[in-house]
C-alpha cells in the first residue's frame, strides 16, 4: 500500500472503523488491539475464500506499535441488508427470517456453511453486525478477529444468546459438549452431512497450510515502508484449534458421525 505521511496521521487519530479518504483511495479502517487478532482476521478471510463466501480483503497497517486493517472492499462494509428480528442470535429464527424473506436455498446453506464454520474455528463474535446479505443476495461476512476466542459462548446460539464470561476451561469445554449436542440433534439430515463435510475440510492440517502461507507472504505497511513478518504465537493458534476440533471429533465420533 502507498500511504504518504498525511494518511499515517490519519490513521493515529482513528479509533472507532470507519470510512477515510486516503491518498490513494478511499478504505475501509478498523484498529485491532493485537497483531493476533488482525492476523486471525487474515486467516478467516482465507477461510471465506474457501467457501466462496464473500469477505473485505485487508491490509495490516502498523503506527506507533498499533494495528489497524485497511479494506478497498467499501461495499461490503456498507451494502448489506441484516435480514435479522430482536432474536438475532437464534439460529432457527435465522433460519426462518432468510427463508421467509429470499426464498433461495443457496443463500440458506451458505448461512449454515458459515455457521458452522464459525463452530470449527469458535468465532464467539457472528453477531447480527458481522454478517448480513448485500443487494446481490450474497452473504458478506466480517469482524471476523474473534476465532479461537474461548471466554465466551458462541454468539449465534440454538437459543437466547448467553453472554456470561466462561471462568474457567472446564465450563468452556462442558458448554461446547453439551452445544454440539444439542446441535447436532436440532439439525435436519443434509446439514448434519454439511457439517461432516466441512469438519473434514477445516482439519488441523488446513489451518496449518494457511498458517504457512500466511507466514511466508504476510507483509505489513509501517511509516519506514514494508516490513516482513512471522506470525506471533503460530503455534499457540494452531494448538488451540486442534483444542476445538478434538471436542467436535470426540461428541461426532460419539454420535457415529466422522464415517468418511
Amino acid at each position: 500500500m502507498n500511504l504518504n505521511a498525511t494518511d499515517f496521521e490519519i490513521i493515529k487519530k482513528l479509533g472507532y472503523p470507519k470510512k477515510v479518504q486516503f491518498s490513494c483511495g478511499p478504505f475501509w479502517v478498523k484498529k485491532c488491539s493485537t497483531l493476533n487478532l488482525a492476523i486471525n482476521e487474515l486467516i478467516y478471510e482465507l477461510v471465506a475464500r474457501t467457501l466462496n463466501i464473500k469477505s473485505p480483503n485487508y491490509h495490516i497497517v502498523e503506527v506507533l506499535g498499533n494495528y489497524y486493517l485497511l479494506s478497498p472492499d467499501l461495499e461490503m462494509q456498507n451494502a448489506y441488508d441484516l435480514c435479522l428480528t430482536n432474536d438475532e442470535d437464534n439460529l432457527p429464527m435465522i433460519l426462518k427470517n432468510v427463508q421467509d424473506k429470499y426464498q433461495d436455498k443457496t443463500l440458506i446453506n451458505q448461512v449454515m456453511t458459515m455457521y458452522f464454520s464459525d463452530l470449527i474455528f469458535y468465532n464467539s463474535d457472528r453477531e447480527g453486525r458481522n454478517w448480513g446479505i448485500n443487494k446481490d443476495n450474497e452473504l458478506v461476512i466480517l469482524d471476523n478477529e474473534n476465532i479461537l476466542d474461548f471466554n465466551f459462548p458462541l454468539c449465534m446460539g440454538l437459543n437466547i444468546k448467553e453472554d456470561k464470561r466462561f471462568t474457567s476451561k472446564d465450563e468452556y469445554l462442558s458448554y461446547m459438549q453439551n452445544y454440539l449436542m444439542d446441535l447436532l440433534g436440532f439439525l435436519p439430515e443434509n446439514f448434519k452431512e454439511m457439517f461432516e463435510e466441512l469438519y473434514h475440510k477445516f482439519n488441523p492440517d488446513y489451518l496449518q497450510n494457511i498458517l504457512n502461507y500466511l507466514e511466508a507472504n504476510l507483509v505489513i505497511t509501517t511509516e519506514n515502508g514494508l516490513i516482513k513478518l512471522k506470525i506471533p504465537e503460530k503455534d499457540e493458534i494452531l494448538d488451540k484449534f486442534k483444542e476445538n476440533y478434538a471436542i467436535i471429533t470426540e461428541v461426532m465420533k460419539g454420535l457415529n458421525y466422522g464415517r468418511k
